[in-house]
Parts: structure tokens; C-alpha cells; sequence
């Protein structure tokens, strides 16, 4: 993403043949973006949710390059390049965890003021007695 906003700001990027240096600028699915070769439409996929079964001794949560690198081999063996995970899961766990491909949905569902409800079921070994 920086490198994005650095060659927005300095000028490389075109919307409807005009130079665009503000990197926040909205564009829509109809504007014409040019930027480093690349000329054409934004193709601007539609915000999806889905349930993903998280296996066992799979890391699968946004902090660190090494865990996004282990849940996008699987986004990516099932052709999606952006999912994102809404919420974790531990490593040694297994379950479902929803996934977006929307950042801004995401986040909404993962801020406490929203107050999703999450449940977990554990099962201990060996039992434990009263």
C-alpha cells in the first residue's frame, strides 16, 4: 500500500486522463485508471462472506507476515486473492471462522462496540474431575 500512495503522490497515476495526486480519492467501477502500463477499468469485486473450517495446527490471524502467508496459500489454492480472516483461531485449535474479501467489513465485525457474539466448544484431555 505504501508504494502505491508514494507513486499516486508523485504523479504517475492518471484517472480519466487527469493526474491524480491524492492517494484518498474515490474512484468508481467507470473511471478510467492508467498507472505504471496498466490502462483500463477497475474490476471491483463484489463484498463476499464466507465460513471457512479452520484446520488443526493451521495459523490463521493478521498479525505478522508469517501467519497472512499460511492463510493466503489457502485463499489462494481456492482462487481468492484477498480474503482476510474475521477474527482467529488458535494454532492448535480447529473450527469455523468467517473470512471477507472486504476490509471495511471486516473490521466492523471484529470492533467490540459491535458486540458479535463468539462461542467456543473445548474439549480437555485428559478429563477433569470436580
Amino acid at each position: 500500500r505504501r508504494g502505491a500512495i508514494e507513486r499516486i503522490a508523485s504523479g504517475q497515476v492518471t484517472v480519466n486522463n487527469v493526474v491524480v495526486r491524492d492517494p484518498f480519492r474515490r474512484v468508481v467501477a467507470t473511471d478510467d485508471i492508467a498507472a505504471e502500463g496498466y490502462v483500463g477499468r477497475l474490476r471491483f469485486a463484489p463484498p463476499r462472506l464466507w465460513v471457512f473450517h479452520k484446520p488443526r495446527n493451521v495459523l490463521m490471524g493478521e498479525d505478522g507476515s508469517y501467519q497472512k502467508l499460511l492463510f493466503r496459500r489457502y485463499a489462494q489454492m481456492h482462487g481468492h486473492e484477498h480474503m482476510m480472516p474475521v477474527g482467529t483461531l488458535p494454532f492448535q485449535t480447529h473450527g469455523l471462522v468467517l473470512v471477507t474479501n472486504d476490509g471495511d467489513l471486516a473490521r466492523f465485525l471484529q470492533h467490540p462496540s459491535v458486540g458479535l457474539q463468539q462461542t467456543w466448544f473445548a474439549r480437555v484431555q485428559p478429563k477433569i474431575s470436580p
